[in-house]
């Protein structure tokens, strides 16, 4: 938030007065205001970057959400609630996730927290051929981090070996365009000669997030 929009804000705050783009005259609103941040505010208040009475006007309750690898015990609970929601959305019911892809997925830190776990379920069901979500659909960086699987695994046929290592190449391909263009999806996009719109639709297909991957930079 820039420091004009936080006097702006500031503003609507203390006295609930606003002003319409374009006009000079004066409007009251009456609303609530939830606030909510992965920054340290008082940090950024050190720093000059972030305005104290702002800060004060907003921190009327707080709560603080810790990270989802601290919370390991409400994985089960989202894995559940986002299977319903994208097994809905993709027409695929009955869906659960094998005990050795919990086991991966419990086993995470999730640096993107809720928002990379939803990306991957999303992904799973999007993919999964029957109603079992097995460790074969998630994203390759789950392997990348050591966590294999000691079982012996059958050999698919050809068709779903062949789809298996273009899906890999393309998230591999994406990941590192995005990369490259540390989190710009235009650029990543242009970089791959792909017009953005289907940039885009893979990145959703496979649940790439890009700020995850701009974060990961810092």
């Amino acid at each position: 938030m820039t420091s004009a929009l936080q006097v702006k804000l500031l503003r609507i705050l203390q006295t609930g007065e606003y002003s319409p783009v374009g006009s000079t005259e004066n409007r009251r609103c009456n609303v609530r205001f939830i606030a909510a941040t992965n920054n340290d505010l008082l940090e950024l208040i050190h720093e000059g970057k972030f305005r104290e009475d702002l800060y004060f006007r907003l921190n009327v309750i707080d709560i603080n959400l810790p990270p989802l690898r601290d919370r390991k015990s409400d994985i089960r609970l989202l894995i559940q609630h986002f299977l319903k929601l994208y097994g809905n959305k993709y027409g695929k019911g009955d869906l659960e996730v094998s005990k050795d892809t919990l086991a991966l997925l419990l086993s995470h830190n999730f640096p993107g927290n809720v928002r990379e776990l939803e990306n991957i379920i999303q992904r799973c069901v999007a993919l999964v051929e029957n109603h079992v979500i097995k460790p074969d659909y998630l994203p390759s960086g789950f392997c990348d981090q050591g966590y294999h699987l000691h079982r012996a695994k059958p050999r698919s046929c050809f068709k779903m070996a062949k789809q298996r290592v273009v899906e890999k190449f393309e998230i591999e391909y994406i990941s590192d365009c995005l990369k490259a263009s540390k989190g710009n999806i235009s650029r990543a996009a242009k970089s791959a000669g792909i017009d953005i719109k289907n940039f885009y639709s893979k990145m959703k297909k496979y649940g790439i997030d890009a700020h995850i991957i701009k974060s990961r930079l810092k």
